[in-house]
């Protein structure tokens, strides 16, 4: 792992944590007493970095994978595949929050309806793809053989964001 890798991993860990530490003095007329964001702090932190490790780790499987079947991903290291992995992640949840949303409401307003849901989601999946090459064009260490790799990969994360959606309405329903 390069001195790339590890400022990348850092600074995403500082966001997390300045995030959570404002997040916790945000529009309180009182604030937590120091003693209380002591444990306060690490602990959301934990709580906010064990999904965004997780879905790290499957992307970097998922893009080791896609490197070993067909070599369509090409790395300098397992720390340059865990990088862009890390990556990803921070820019799918950026994307989730931020893009996502305003895409949905340019479309809702060209087609003067609310999308169908086939139509949100091609335009997600393509929008994702051009993340995705965003992202690998970023970081020289990694090479994806051609658009098709990136759509394959954006393909994977909105078959993964359904079936999350679809388990969360199984127990809505319960």
């Amino acid at each position: 792992m390069n001195a790339f890798n590890i400022i990348i991993i850092a600074a995403i860990i500082l966001g997390v944590v300045a995030f959570v530490h404002v997040m916790i003095n945000k529009g309180e007329k009182e604030q937590p007493a120091w003693g209380v964001k002591i444990w306060l702090v690490p602990l959301l932190t934990v709580l906010v970095l064990i999904p965004i490790a997780f879905f790290t780790v499957v992307y970097w499987f998922l893009m080791k994978a896609m490197n070993w079947f067909n070599c369509s991903v090409t790395t300098a290291g397992e720390g340059t595949l865990f990088t862009g992995a890390l990556l990803l992640v921070f820019a799918f949840l950026l994307s989730e929050v931020f893009i996502h949303p305003l895409i949905r409401a340019i479309l809702r307003s060209i087609l003067r309806r609310k999308p169908h849901w086939a139509e949100e989601n091609v335009v997600t999946i393509v929008l994702d793809t051009f993340i995705i090459m965003l992202i690998f064009s970023i970081l020289p260490s990694i090479q994806l053989q051609n658009i098709q790799t990136a759509f394959s990969l954006s393909v994977f994360i909105h078959i993964i964001d359904w079936l999350i959606n679809w388990i969360g309405r199984l127990f809505k329903r319960k």
